[in-house]
């Protein structure tokens, strides 16, 4: 039920105001015409896009077993370490599997902030 309010909330209230807002999307802060154009007319994103929904299916799916089988605690603690994996992993794609090729995250001066940040996400669950 929490992925349909968040699909409900995207459509009918995110992707609206973003769409409103100015920005550098064709001048729209975001565009869901455009990225579903960009889907519609790119072979890889047709393969990764629901391969992407697969894996945070299957995420969720472990996430329930795990809240099922062992706490809502540990489900706290795999929730908070989903941020800093994906981060660490977006580094280690930039810095180490394919060094500046365009894919993964540099380090730059606002990384300082998200570490911080991380760093607050895991103390205020310990």
């Amino acid at each position: 039920c929490e992925g349909l309010w968040g699909t409900l909330l995207t459509l009918l209230l995110v992707y609206p105001l973003a769409y409103a807002l100015p920005g550098e999307d064709g001048g729209r802060f975001e565009d869901p015409w455009d990225a579903l154009a960009m889907v519609r007319h790119s072979a890889s994103l047709q393969r990764l896009v629901p391969l992407f929904v697969l894996f945070v299916t299957g995420y969720n799916c472990m996430a329930v077993y795990v809240t099922s089988f062992l706490s809502a605690i540990w489900h706290a603690i795999m929730d908070n370490f989903r941020p800093v994996t994906i981060w660490g992993c977006d580094l280690l794609i930039f810095y180490v599997l394919l060094p500046h090729q365009g894919f993964g995250e540099a380090w730059v001066p606002a990384s300082w902030l998200q570490l911080g940040g991380l760093l607050v996400l895991f103390l205020g669950t310990a």
